[in-house]
């Protein structure tokens, strides 16, 4: 079993025994400029480990009243006592993370949660020089712990909770959390602790080749962080130090994944204690149904190979595809939407904002989302349209089918088959009584899965349970 952080045990780990000696050498020295060059390897990171009991941790604690079973619960004036640090590196072009971050910080705020942002946006990497030095300090930033560390002394959070790391802000951030006795909570929004592309997606296929081979060695072949060998290699390397280090398991007290799927996935490939994982939907705001004749489809979302748009378009070619389809997003493939709207067949949208696209998923009569891939989370959009009361067709696969059931709140088709897709919609288009009821199930799901006082109670029942494993590793390291 591998216990150090050597550049020659990181570059086993990330590659395994592939290729020549050469290659070998090549991969090793990958992980010595993961190490040395990014001032990492010194055998031990210094972490300044508490010596008692978290304070924070016991601060968090003490908001939370017992309830007459013995289980927790938060009652209102203890809520305003609730202080939470946010943590979330953004995007270059926005996407679903930031609006869950918005979302959520909403949802605390009107509900009496003090709560700070701490954000950094990857539009500062924009030249050479940048990138390298982000390229640099990928594996550990001890600017952004030390930032992250001034916020929390100045702050005072009973909990932080971190979003995106990457990668900007890097693990480092949790180590500014241990050093100041803060439980960590950390969303899992994407698939990166076991996939360097994030999604379990390659040429246009799902791709599970790094953990069925336990190597990283096939994204690197692969290319397969933006089309980049160096981008890959030092995503690799720094995700197989975290590894090594144990961070995943020892410096988070609770994880949060969007599905019960993302939770299996966590535990089988990146061995993280099934213990600290819980599974939380996102916060989706109540749109409400529409009182208007509802008249054409809608697809929502990144124009891009795994989210079906190609099964869309060749659905929409068939003669016998019985409304009007509106196409509200961008991405790589508008150039192949557009052409279709020169035909007549799609309503191209583009890029809208929120306000914006819930107007025209509220006034839709039908939502399509025929993914290709094991999403990490099941997208806004579908919670969206369940508040409305707008039916979803989507496909038969992970995590789509533990949220929409076949003919009880939408409709299941095969991924990739625009057979099936047109018919499904010609179905809900045709039948007025399974329309009806499928309507009605939707409204139901989002009350169950969605509705913000839920979801909030959700979330702050994670928050007590990082904060009870925080206190129970500081003592038992004390």
């Amino acid at each position: 079993m591998l216990t150090s952080c050597s550049p020659g045990a990181i570059s086993l780990l990330v590659y395994g025994n592939h290729g020549t000696l050469i290659e070998s050498c090549f991969y090793k020295a990958i992980a010595w400029i993961g190490l040395y060059s990014y001032g990492i390897y010194r055998g031990h990171l210094a972490v300044r480990e508490p010596s008692s009991g978290s304070v924070a941790a016991q601060r968090c604690v003490n908001t939370c009243q017992s309830g007459d079973n013995g289980s927790l619960s938060i009652d209102q004036p203890s809520r305003s006592k609730m202080r939470v640090l946010l943590l979330h590196n953004r995007y270059q072009i926005q996407g679903g993370e930031d609006t869950v971050v918005a979302q959520e910080t909403e949802m605390m705020r009107a509900r009496g949660v003090v709560v700070d942002l701490f954000e950094v946006n990857n539009e500062a990497i924009s030249g050479a020089r940048e990138k390298i030095d982000t390229t640099l300090h990928m594996i550990y930033s001890s600017k952004m712990k030390e930032q992250v560390r001034a916020r929390i002394q100045a702050f005072k959070p009973s909990v932080m909770h971190v979003h995106n790391f990457f990668p900007r802000l890097t693990p480092s951030v949790y180590d500014a959390a241990i050093g100041e006795q803060v439980p960590v909570v950390q969303t899992l929004h994407n698939y990166r602790l076991m996939c360097s592309g994030g999604m379990f997606f390659r040429d246009d296929r799902i791709c599970m080749d790094c953990v069925e081979s336990r190597s990283r060695f096939p994204a690197l072949l692969h290319r397969c962080y933006r089309g980049s060998l160096p981008g890959t290699a030092a995503l690799n390397t720094m995700m197989a130090f975290h590894e090594l280090k144990g961070t995943w398991r020892t410096k988070v007290d609770r994880f949060i994944t969007l599905t019960s799927f993302a939770r299996s996935m966590f535990i089988d490939h990146a061995r993280i204690p099934a213990e600290k994982i819980i599974v939380k939907a996102n916060v989706v705001p109540d749109i409400a149904a529409s009182q208007t004749d509802r008249k054409y489809a809608i697809y929502v979302g990144r124009l891009s190979p795994e989210k079906g748009i190609s099964t869309i378009l060749r659905a929409v070619q068939q003669p016998h595809f019985p409304i009007p389809l509106k196409v509200v997003g961008s991405g790589p493939l508008q150039v192949e939407v557009e052409s279709h709207v020169a035909a007549g067949r799609v309503e191209f949208v583009g890029k809208r904002s929120s306000r914006e696209v819930h107007e025209l998923v509220r006034n839709a009569k039908m939502l399509i989302a025929p993914s290709m891939w094991h999403e990490a989370g099941v997208p806004l959009v579908i919670g969206e349209a369940f508040s409305a009361g707008v039916p979803v067709i989507t496909t038969r696969i992970q995590p789509m089918v533990s949220v929409i059931e076949h003919e009880r709140n939408g409709l299941l088709i095969e991924p990739g088959n625009d057979d099936q897709l047109c018919e499904a919609v010609r179905r809900m288009a045709a039948d007025a009584d399974l329309y009806g009821r499928l309507c009605v199930e939707a409204r139901r799901t989002y009350e169950k899965l969605y509705q913000p006082d839920a979801n909030f109670r959700a979330l702050m029942g994670v928050y007590e349970e990082a904060a009870y494993g925080s206190l129970k590793r500081h003592q038992e390291s004390a």
